[in-house]
């Protein structure tokens, strides 16, 4: 959604969000009121409630909490976005990978499987969906698998296959989006998935629940798409 006002789109994910802020009622911001630029490429909120708006111009993100801005320097891949931890962790896509807003500065860290997929197709117009779940651990999804990526408290980052797209019905993964139990849905080209909650403690032993179209129903074109990484 590029170059869309972000006064009205920083307000309807708010009121999508029970409980964030106390205040009742449309509340706009403007550029007067912190925000580092009207026009955005996304909004998203993030699992600690606060809401995250990239800018297309200048390469900041305006980070809202209900009561207060805070702007932070961004250089974007085209397509990409921001997403945010509980505990307020920072991450963004890299060509590398991913990166972590860390001590007032981006850190890179390689996830060859990131890479393997940006390369794969136009940054134009794709992106790959990411969800951080806790303190050092991002959930990605590719077409192929949904993964986690850790670097808490380990010797060394290390990625997990927590459920490949050939374990399901759904041929591929196209998207996913926090459920309200605290779940994770999944949407792919034949249907939806459910994967029980709470995500930060999500494994490749997780039952999840297909959710299949009738076969005669044509495939999802633009899935759901994750409130932290759109």
């Amino acid at each position: 959604m590029p170059h869309k006002s972000c006064i009205f789109l920083a307000v309807f994910v708010a009121l999508t969000e029970p409980g964030w802020s106390q205040a009742s009622g449309w509340r706009v911001y403007r550029v007067a009121d912190g925000l580092a630029d009207a026009a955005c490429a996304s909004v998203a909120i993030g699992l600690n409630g606060k809401v995250l708006v990239t800018h297309l111009n200048p390469g900041t993100i305006s980070e809202l909490d209900g009561y207060f801005i805070q702007t932070i320097a961004w250089q974007p891949l085209p397509g990409g976005n921001a997403g945010e931890s509980p505990g307020g962790q920072l991450w963004s896509l890299a060509p590398q990978g991913l990166k972590e807003w860390k001590d007032k500065s981006w850190v890179v860290h390689s996830v060859p499987e990131i890479a393997a997929e940006l390369r794969r197709a136009p940054a134009q117009s794709h992106s790959v969906p990411f969800l951080p779940v806790q303190q050092g651990r991002v959930l990605i999804l590719l077409p192929d698998r949904l993964m986690e990526f850790n670097v808490g408290e380990l010797s060394r980052p290390r990625t997990v296959v927590l459920r490949t797209a050939g374990q399901t019905r759904l041929q591929t993964f196209t998207g996913m989006n926090v459920a309200r139990d605290g779940g994770l849905w999944i949407a792919g080209a034949r249907g939806l998935a459910k994967a029980p909650g709470p995500i930060r403690a999500l494994d490749p032993e997780a039952r999840w629940e297909e959710f299949l179209l009738p076969e005669s129903s044509e495939a999802f074109a633009r899935p759901i798409t994750s409130p932290c990484c759109w």
